[in-house]
């Protein structure tokens, strides 16, 4: 299980995440598609952690897929970048860790709110990856489970 991550080839243009339902939660914003599952950061400790640096960085993704206190968190900062509790959604982590956990590959990239693709700041989790034209190839992130 791994997640592909694929960098933009325009910072300032990329896929539209899709029609989608949102939830906020302290640490992060929830975008939820057919298929996809996608977060910005709030002003939040955790949530810029886990998100900045996500698709450039060498890393890897650590999955505690626990059904009351689930948790996400990359290895390169176990104390901040993190989901976890509710401040950054439990329903959520779980959904995400079910998607995730559900596909051999997950593909992971910004994508927009915006129909013409401008402004892409969406990290979105998808089992299909984004469009060549717009997306080049990073370096894949090994995702490892952990027992609760």
């Amino acid at each position: 299980m791994s997640l592909e991550k694929h960098l933009l080839k325009n910072k300032d243009l990329g896929v539209y995440f899709g029609d989608y339902s949102r939830v906020h939660r302290w640490d992060f914003e929830w975008y939820f598609s057919d298929a996809n599952i996608g977060i910005t950061n709030y002003p939040s400790c955790e949530g810029e952690s886990f998100i900045d640096g996500f698709l450039g960085q060498d890393d890897r993704l650590i999955l505690i897929p626990s059904e009351d206190y689930p948790m996400i968190h990359r290895e390169s900062d176990p104390k901040f970048a993190k989901m976890r509790g509710r401040d950054s959604g439990i329903e959520e982590i779980k959904r995400l860790i079910r998607l995730i956990q559900s596909h051999d590959v997950v593909h992971a990239y910004l994508a927009s709110h915006k129909r013409d693709g401008s402004y892409p700041m969406i990290l979105t989790f998808s089992p299909q990856a984004p469009p060549r034209e717009l997306y080049k190839l990073g370096k894949p992130m090994p995702v490892l489970v952990k027992p609760t």
